[in-house]
């Protein structure tokens, strides 16, 4: 009878075993955290590389701080801007001399001096193109003074397709603090429409 008994609760027990084999085979296999696919950070999606390229860029700068404890030297050529787009359509962010160098259509950018204190009709001179050398000497000399320190930055337009330089004009106020009132944030918005009258008076 003892026999019978431990035979049966044997079988019970190597039942049981398979019944819970059977079962745990049945159910799906989770796939390891390892194996789900990485969040790409918000700064890398198409969404904000195509926001970004549409921003105007500002403060590029050329030659060296006025302040010598800091020492730092700006170079125009170093400044990184988005221009034009890659073959799946991307906007391509490189240093102005590479967007140079490996894009012609960068020779068509204007290079534009921008003075906010005169009349709307003379607040922009068009020098010439990128492309043209004498007119990007001049350009880049305007952005210094005699002695290399940087006095004013450009404003990298995108829409405009055009480098805007203006000079930096301080103003203190009665607690010390200093603005600088030339920097204008709607700049390329303003030679746009400076661009449509001038051509509707030609």
């Amino acid at each position: 009878m003892h026999k019978v008994i431990f035979m049966k609760k044997i079988f019970l027990i190597v039942f049981a075993l398979f019944f819970q084999l059977g079962a745990n085979s049945l159910q799906p296999i989770q796939p390891s955290p390892s194996d789900t696919p990485p969040s790409v950070p918000y700064y890398l999606t198409p969404a904000y590389i195509e926001e970004e390229s549409k921003k105007p860029n500002f403060y590029i700068r050329h030659g060296e701080d006025s302040n010598w404890f800091y020492g730092k030297v700006h170079n125009f050529y170093d400044e990184k801007i988005f221009f034009d787009r890659d073959i799946s359509g991307k906007p391509i962010y490189k240093k102005i001399s590479e967007h140079a160098a490996d894009n012609p259509k960068f020779g068509k950018v204007l290079l534009v001096l921008y003075y906010h204190k005169k009349k709307y009709k003379n607040q922009f001179v068009i020098m010439g193109t990128y492309s043209n050398q004498v007119a990007l000497k001049k350009f880049l000399r305007k952005m210094q003074t005699l002695f290399g320190y940087s006095r004013g930055a450009a404003t990298w337009c995108p829409k405009q397709n055009a480098l805007i330089f203006r000079a930096i004009d301080i103003k203190v106020d009665s607690t010390g603090h200093s603005t600088d009132i030339s920097f204008d944030s709607e700049i390329g918005k303003k030679f746009e429409q400076w661009l449509t009258l001038k051509n509707n008076y030609k």
